[in-house]
């Protein structure tokens, strides 16, 4: 009796079942990618979430005061007058006056430090998981017009007759005339000290739509999703402003690229080319009192 002999794969058999294997392979990468994606993008919505129902339990603790969105203390005098002390016992994060390492990084004592921490009670909330530094320990800011008493921020370059028209007392919550639509954290990416987030995240507010008035961002949204950049409100919801980001990356990249020495302030759009952003976080600082509200 004879014996076949055994037929093996051919040099095309082989190439095909490799092909299949590699795009197999790839879908998997891709899918588990979004996957992953999407859950450092529910987490840091999470982490909003969190750092707001912070916030507005501390509200119900303090007589409706809310949490200060500076990280230093005021540079307002006297210290002692009643609204200064007040403003300083409320910093959310203290990372200036103490907190900061030798290097100018902020370090978890800075979080600790902050009145948030006891209604908090870890510091993993205070980082997104969408943040790329690693050696960043805090990647949200407070908005920088909600739970201020004297100027926007609270700070006394804002403290002139040029930013006075675009400030609201907004110490206590019950001055918040829109919670649902005024904005209470944000993740940012600070292109300045460091990565250090620092104080209160704000753009210019003006009022005028003039196409000659630049448009100033003092800070920059996160960049680190496609979907947009999350944002907590003061009545505790949470949504997702989409972005068309490529004009803030470079005016981002800029900030970060003279970040030495004297540093810019301010990144100053002049041809407007972050106009879409510019108007969707304008509207969210402090509506009712920041323009109108038929834009919600």
């Amino acid at each position: 009796m004879s014996i076949k002999p055994q037929r093996g794969f051919t040099l095309i058999e082989l190439l095909i079942v490799i092909a299949i294997i590699s795009i197999l392979v790839g879908f998997t990468v891709v899918v588990a990618g979004g996957v992953l994606a999407r859950a450092k993008s529910t987490k840091d919505m999470a982490n909003h979430r969190i750092i707001g129902q912070a916030n507005w339990n501390f509200s119900t603790n303090n007589n409706g005061m809310l949490f200060s969105p500076r990280v230093k203390k005021t540079d307002f005098e006297p210290v002692g007058d009643a609204v200064v002390d007040s403003i300083n016992s409320r910093l959310w994060v203290h990372s200036f006056d103490e907190g900061i390492d030798g290097t100018g990084a902020e370090v978890s004592e800075a979080l600790e430090s902050g009145v948030a921490f006891e209604y908090i009670g870890t510091i993993s909330p205070y980082k997104s998981p969408l943040d790329p530094n690693n050696e960043r320990v805090r990647s949200y800011s407070l908005n920088a017009y909600v739970g201020v008493e004297l100027s926007i921020d609270d700070d006394s370059d804002f403290d002139n007759t040029v930013w006075r028209k675009h400030f609201a007392q907004t110490g206590s919550i019950s001055q918040i005339t829109h919670p649902s639509s005024t904005m209470c954290t944000i993740t940012e990416d600070e292109a300045r000290n460091g990565g250090v987030n620092y104080n209160g995240f704000m753009v210019h507010p003006r009022y005028e739509v003039v196409d000659a008035f630049p448009l100033w961002w003092y800070d920059f949204p996160a960049l680190w999703s496609p979907e947009g950049v999350g944002i907590s409100n003061v009545d505790g919801s949470t949504e997702t402003i989409p972005l068309s980001t490529e004009a803030l990356r470079e005016g981002w990249a800029y900030i970060r690229n003279n970040a030495d020495g004297n540093e810019p302030e301010k990144w100053i759009d002049s041809e407007h080319l972050s106009q879409h952003d510019y108007d969707l976080l304008r509207k969210k600082l402090l509506p009712g009192h920041i323009g109108s509200i038929l834009d919600f």
